[in-house]
C-alpha cells in the first residue's frame, strides 16, 4: 500500500513539474519502493539526461543522454520505455543504460500496464496497440479517442484523453471499447496534457494547463470531477 501511495505522489509531482512545453521533464515511478526515473533535457556535467534513483531521489545514477521524448516504466525492475519523434519506441532492461528498438514509427502516447511486460501505446491513426512481451509484438486493440492514455489500477483499466473534445474516456476491456466520463474543459486545447492514475480503481489526475503561469489539476473519481485544485 505504501508503494502505491508513493507511486501516486510521484505521478502528481510529474503533473506539477512536467507540463512546460519547451522542456522535456519526466519523473517516472518504478515497481520498487523509492525507485525513480528522472529525465530533464538540460545537459549535466556527466552528459546524462536520464537518471535512476533507488532511494526516493536521494542518489541519482546517470544512465544516458537521450533527447526529449515520453517515458513509462514497466512492472518489472529495470525495464523502462522511451519514445520520440523520429526514433520510435525503445525498451531498456537495464534501467535506461542501453536500448532496444521496438517500433520505428512515431508513438504519440504510451503507458505501462499492471503486469510485467504489459504496454499500451497510441499511434495516431493506428489507434491503441497492446503488448504483453515488453513491446516486442503488439495487437491492435481499438481506435480509441485521439490523445493521451494511462493505465488504471486494475487489469484492462485504461483512460484516454481526447484532445479534440478535451474529454476523458474509460475502458475496462484493455482499450477495445471506451465510455465517456467527463469534459475537462471544452474551451482550452491541451497539446501537453498529462495524466496519472491513483492506487485505486477509478482514480485519475489530469493536468489542464491554461498558460505557463497557471493551470488546474482535475481529480476524477468514477464520473465525479473536481476542479478545485489549482496552481497559480
Amino acid at each position: 500500500m505504501m508503494n502505491k501511495i508513493f507511486r501516486l505522489l510521484i505521478g502528481i509531482l510529474l503533473i506539477f513539474f512536467c507540463f512546460t512545453p519547451s522542456i522535456s521533464c519526466w519523473i517516472i515511478k518504478d515497481p520498487s519502493p523509492g525507485g525513480l526515473y528522472i529525465h530533464n533535457d538540460v545537459l549535466h556535467e556527466d552528459d546524462s539526461k536520464l537518471y535512476y534513483s533507488p532511494d526516493y531521489g536521494e542518489t541519482l545514477y546517470p544512465k544516458c543522454a537521450i533527447e526529449g521524448g515520453i517515458y513509462t516504466a514497466d512492472e518489472s525492475l529495470g525495464v523502462v520505455y522511451y519514445a520520440n519523434t523520429g526514433v520510435g519506441l525503445n525498451c531498456s532492461f537495464d534501467y535506461g543504460s542501453t536500448w532496444i528498438r521496438r517500433i520505428n514509427q512515431e508513438v504519440t502516447s504510451l503507458t505501462g500496464g499492471v503486469e510485467p511486460g504489459e504496454l499500451y501505446i497510441w499511434r495516431g491513426g493506428f489507434g491503441i496497440l497492446y503488448s504483453t512481451d515488453f513491446g516486442e509484438t503488439f495487437d491492435t486493440i481499438g481506435a480509441g479517442p485521439a490523445g493521451a492514455i494511462v493505465s488504471g489500477a486494475l487489469n484492462g483499466e485504461i483512460y484516454a484523453f481526447s484532445r479534440m473534445e478535451t474529454s476523458i474516456y474509460f475502458s475496462s476491456d484493455y482499450g477495445e471499447t471506451f465510455s465517456f466520463i467527463n469534459v475537462i474543459d471544452s474551451t482550452v486545447a491541451i497539446p501537453t496534457m498529462r495524466m496519472a492514475s491513483g492506487p485505486i480503481s477509478g482514480e485519475i489526475y489530469v493536468l489542464n494547463p491554461t498558460g505557463k503561469e497557471s493551470c488546474y489539476l482535475a481529480l476524477i473519481l468514477g464520473k465525479h470531477l473536481r476542479k478545485d485544485i489549482y496552481i497559480l
